[in-house]
């Protein structure tokens, strides 16, 4: 129950849902899964600054989850990336997270709302079409090439546009 709803958040923050399992779930929480938390913490909302690489990371899974024949995910920098966003917002080590806290402090973060519209903005800047996984593959390209926050998640060689 607790995984689905987890699931439905990152899929509500990447603008983008799905029914069968999502490999941004998978590579997310990949290092939090043997971690049990015996008692919840309190969880505080992201800085902004936190809430702009969060939301680069979730982008970044949505065009791994696309385009996994063109890129790769960096893994170093998604585990920095959820070790300073628990540290942040719960005051504990990645090793002490699993998804139900992770998914608190999403929730403490961002509403759904605000999810579903910087999703949906960053899916018209970028043109792409959710259904056409090649319009994925473009936008992973665009974001390699520009060195731009998203970048640091993906690897894999730049493959250039068609003009």
């Amino acid at each position: 129950m607790q995984r689905q709803r987890s699931e439905k958040l990152i899929k509500s923050a990447t603008g983008f849902a799905r029914s069968a399992p999502r490999l941004g779930f998978v590579v997310l929480f990949a290092a939090l899964a043997a971690c049990v938390e015996t008692t919840p913490v309190e969880v505080k909302p992201l800085t902004p600054a936190m809430k702009e690489e969060v939301f680069a990371l979730a982008m970044a899974v949505n065009i791994l989850d696309n385009c996994p024949s063109r890129f790769g995910p960096r893994m170093d920098a998604m585990e920095a990336t959820v070790s300073r966003m628990s540290s942040e917002s719960a005051g504990l080590s990645i090793r002490q997270m699993n998804s139900q806290t992770v998914d608190r402090i999403l929730h403490a973060s961002f509403s759904d709302r605000e999810a579903q519209d910087r999703a949906i903005a960053y899916i018209q800047k970028r043109g792409i079409v959710v259904a056409d996984k090649r319009t994925w593959c473009t936008a992973g390209a665009a974001e390699v090439r520009s060195g731009s926050r998203i970048s640091k998640y993906l690897s894999g060689k730049i493959i250039p546009t068609k003009k």
